[in-house]
């Protein structure tokens, strides 16, 4: 039986998204190690990586939220001229 009927070829697109997805991964990692430097984290714990990780995304999320609301309503104000009117009242 030869190996012959066993060869399979990659496709060279193929071989291109990997090294596109190697790349992509190396340069996550490489940001993730930045992240870990800047702050400190790579000292600690994994579940204390964990608990800080929890607390600056529920930080981002009160950032984002409080920030969606003021934006988004006094945009929505300014875009039907509420804001105007009432402060020349």
């Amino acid at each position: 039986m030869s190996l012959e009927l066993f060869h399979c070829s990659i496709p060279p697109s193929y071989s291109k998204m990997t090294s596109v997805t190697k790349r992509v991964q190396n340069s996550i990692k490489g940001w993730y190690l930045r992240y870990l430097l800047a702050t400190d984290l790579y000292i600690v714990e994994p579940w204390e990586k964990v608990v800080i990780h929890v607390l600056f995304a529920l930080l981002f999320a009160a950032f984002w939220y409080f920030n969606y609301v003021m934006v988004a309503s006094d945009s929505s104000e300014l875009k039907h001229g509420h804001a105007l009117v009432d402060s020349v009242l």
